[in-house]
Formats: structure tokens, C-alpha cells, sequence
């Protein structure tokens, strides 16, 4: 494919010679570059969808963290009130029921 470029160029620009492959060489490192460039841009994109996918789990993970905290506090403050039913309370009603 390069020779063709470099024929079709010195065709197209009317060069010979030394002229036309010193263009060639700035042909061939511009479509070098130009896949270069275009593989640049698949990783970055890919990295931007990774960062995505990254971001959405930590949003996730925080939720969950956040919801297990409250849960955590709600059962503490509950074993550490005092003014609830106690064991024995618990006990005799759970009697009274049964024998109705």
C-alpha cells in the first residue's frame, strides 16, 4: 500500500525522484502517526468506560456502606435502650399467649 501512496502522490503532484520519496517518508510517518492517533483514542476511550464502570461500583459501594451503617446504629440504639421489654417480660407474655 506505501509504494502505491508514493506512486499515486508523485503522479498527482508531478515529482520525481528524490523529491517524491522524501514526501513519501513524510506520507508514510504521517499515516504511521495517524494509526498511532486512532489507537490513542480506542484506549482512551476504554479507559473512560473503565472509570465509568469504576465510579458507578465506588456510588454502589458507598450506598451500601451508608445503609449497613444506619442498620448498625438502629440495632445499637436498640440493645442499648433500657426502657424496652425485659427478658423475663418477653418471656411471661410469650406464656400468656400460649396457653389462649
Amino acid at each position: 500500500m506505501f509504494a502505491y501512496d508514493v506512486h499515486r502522490y508523485s503522479v498527482f503532484y508531478g515529482k520525481s525522484g528524490l523529491e517524491s520519496i522524501f514526501d513519501a517518508t513524510y506520507i508514510f510517518q504521517l499515516s504511521s502517526l495517524e494509526i498511532l492517533a486512532e489507537s490513542l483514542v480506542g484506549e482512551m476511550e476504554e479507559k473512560e468506560r473503565e472509570h465509568s464502570r469504576a465510579k458507578s461500583a465506588r456510588a454502589e459501594y458507598a450506598k451500601d456502606a451508608e445503609e449497613a451503617q444506619a442498620w448498625l446504629q438502629k440495632a445499637e440504639t436498640r440493645v442499648q435502650d433500657r426502657t424496652g421489654p425485659r427478658p423475663h417480660d418477653v418471656r411471661a407474655r410469650l406464656q400468656e399467649v400460649g396457653e389462649k
